[in-house]
């Protein structure tokens, strides 16, 4: 987990074609709530995590908070499903929120997927387990991948390749103008075939120990200087948004949230200056 205090806010801008009006994003990933956090740590964290979206909320409304899974690890221990759901219903106090499940999600007992998913529902969170919901004229949806795109049976060589017809398995034909809340980004290409307009990723965490000038040195697939890190990035007319998430051992690395502008373009116009505009202490 990170150093109390030490969660930042990037603020990024992104033209996106269709949207009716400006539409504000918060997005956060990768909380990693789990057996190894105690109960006054998970606490901390969920303390600093509604601190710094209600800080958001003060500089102008958000219209959705979408979290991209990973919000427990596979084993929560006695405190990760209780402090989830505690961070989940403050965050809905806020605004409207959206979750899609990570594979530490898929990777749970059917008994404590299902205790997180209900009381997720119950607290009024929308889930979205390969289902969309439209939100101002914008569909999102939330696409949960089987688990050996992650991890197969020799670990993680030979991984199940993402492509858009597994996509499209998963979650069906594309709406426009579509958010796809996809955990990892290592599909992002098949993301774009498949014709997501803006991707909402997390998963790699930064790249877990961050050299400047080169960027994140490793992925959770143990997998040497990821292409997808964290940022913005641009593939067929689509836009990633990559997360460096909350949890989780990291160097060099700052766990952030993300507060997303989204500017309506004409059709006409190109999608350009995507920025990453502020980082927020």
């Amino acid at each position: 987990m990170f150093r109390s205090g030490a969660l930042l806010v990037r603020q990024e801008r992104i033209p996106l074609r269709g949207i009716r009006s400006a539409f504000r994003i918060v997005h956060l990933s990768d909380v990693h709530f789990s057996k190894a956090t105690s109960f006054a740590q998970n606490e901390a964290v969920i303390s600093a995590i509604v601190h710094r979206v209600r800080q958001c909320r003060q500089k102008g409304k958000i219209d959705l908070i979408a979290v991209t899974g990973d919000l427990v690890s596979r084993q929560p221990g006695l405190y990760g499903i209780p402090a989830a759901l505690k961070l989940m219903a403050l965050l809905r106090g806020i605004a409207p929120v959206v979750f899609s499940l990570g594979n530490h999600e898929t990777d749970l007992p059917a008994g404590q997927r299902a205790e997180l998913l209900n009381g997720l529902r119950d607290r009024g969170v929308l889930v979205l387990d390969n289902t969309g919901v439209n939100v101002s004229g914008s569909t999102f949806r939330g696409l949960t991948l089987p688990g050996d795109v992650y991890k197969g049976n020799y670990g993680y060589r030979g991984l199940r390749p993402i492509t858009a017809g597994l996509v499209k398995r998963c979650i069906g034909q594309v709406t426009h103008p579509c958010v796809l809340l996809a955990h990892t980004p290592t599909g992002f290409p098949a993301y774009a075939r498949w014709g997501a307009d803006l991707v909402l990723s997390g998963h790699m965490h930064g790249g877990i120990v961050r050299v400047p000038g080169i960027g994140g040195i490793l992925s959770p697939e143990r997998k040497f200087f990821p292409v997808y890190d964290v940022g913005l990035y641009q593939e067929r007319g689509s836009i990633l948004s990559l997360t460096a998430g909350i949890g989780k051992f990291r160097i060099c690395d700052p766990a952030e949230i993300v507060d997303l502008k989204l500017i309506p373009v004409r059709n006409s116009q190109q999608r350009r200056n995507c920025a990453n505009v502020t980082i927020s202490t």
